[in-house]
């Protein structure tokens, strides 16, 4: 194996097991936040399952906190603003007949 590829590999790499992580557990002492947006499809299909997940989050971890941004993402891909409103549309009719 040459040094150059050793250098780089992964596995053997020092840096990859030495680079920070993101935390293993999150904290909620606070209890949980979800976070969602008006713009996003999945934040309409969880806002249909919040009374559920309500009735089965265990006492450690309620309150459950939503918290809506009313601020927009970008358009992804070069999208016009009308074209990605009509693509989230088109998706969210997709999924509501999916579940």
């Amino acid at each position: 194996m040459s040094l150059l590829r050793r250098w780089f590999d992964p596995i053997r790499s020092s840096w990859f097991y030495q680079k920070p992580s993101r935390q293993a557990v999150l904290p909620t002492e606070n209890g949980l936040s979800i976070y969602l947006r008006l713009d996003d499809v999945y934040s309409y299909l969880a806002v249909q399952q919040l009374s559920q997940l309500d009735e089965i989050l265990s006492d450690e971890l309620k309150p459950l906190k939503i918290i809506i941004s009313h601020t927009a993402s970008e358009p992804p891909n070069s999208m016009t603003h009308e074209e990605w409103q009509h693509y989230c549309l088109n998706d969210a009719k997709i999924l509501a007949n999916q579940h």
